[in-house]
């Protein structure tokens, strides 16, 4: 089984350190995806989307960020506005709406290690 990591750096030297690979914890603010959550957005489609939308590359055994400032408020407003069937992956959107609005905020970026 293999988790995968969704991160927003906590300010702008954290993601200088995270860039550099050395980014602790408490730089992070992370979400960790089982296989199955990540197959389950997957299949509705949320990375597809993104990909489509933002031109990133967000894929099983792929690393991608995005970082720039218009594509992550483009992104947060798909994100808000995608509804799923499944209460429990639903809620998994909410947390990965949280990383992109911290992003924003922070004037970080969204990183994707799958």
């Amino acid at each position: 089984m293999k988790n995968r990591y969704i991160v927003t750096p906590k300010d702008k030297r954290a993601e200088e350190l995270l860039d550099f690979n050395e980014a602790r914890d408490h730089d992070l603010i992370q979400l960790v995806l089982s296989d199955s959550q990540f197959y389950q957005l997957d299949a509705f489609g949320v990375f597809s989307d993104l990909n489509n939308m933002l031109g990133c590359l967000i894929d099983d055994f792929e690393d991608d960020a995005i970082t720039n400032k218009q594509q992550l408020e483009e992104g947060l407003k798909y994100l808000k506005n995608v509804r799923l069937k499944d209460d429990r992956i639903q809620e998994l959107m909410e947390e990965i709406i949280s990383l992109f609005e911290e992003a924003v905020k922070k004037e970080t970026g969204v990183y994707f290690f799958f």
